[in-house]
């Protein structure tokens, strides 16, 4: 969360149930005009930065409901993409992230691989 105040447009959501905290979400708004942005990221899109749900939490949709909430964040500012990475690891979150909807780029970003959404 505090490397949050370095990221022009970014935004940090609290996952809850209740009075639990479950998890948190982070998304930047990649079209904000101080937006440090590399070669390939998508000016027109919303980046979800972080997703994380508590390890004893998971597969109640939670993660579901966090990227929906993005969706319609990215949705509200008019933005055409939504883009999330994950690291390409046994376990990891790409079955969920491709149930919602999301496709790979063929990119990699910091050794992670990237998968976007086209919301237009």
């Amino acid at each position: 969360m505090a490397q949050s105040i370095f990221e022009p447009g970014s935004e940090i959501y609290g996952i809850w149930d209740g009075g639990d905290a479950v998890g948190l979400l982070a998304i930047i708004d990649m079209a904000h005009p101080d937006a440090d942005l590399d070669d390939g990221d998508d000016p027109d899109g919303v980046y979800i930065w972080r997703l994380m749900v508590d390890k004893s939490r998971q597969g109640r949709g939670y993660g579901m409901a966090a990227l929906d909430f993005a969706k319609s964040v990215a949705l509200k500012k008019g933005r055409s993409n939504l883009v999330i990475s994950v690291v390409d690891e046994p376990g990891n979150a790409l079955p969920l992230y491709q149930s919602f909807g999301f496709a790979p780029t063929g990119r990699l970003v910091d050794g992670e691989v990237e998968l976007i959404m086209r919301l237009a």
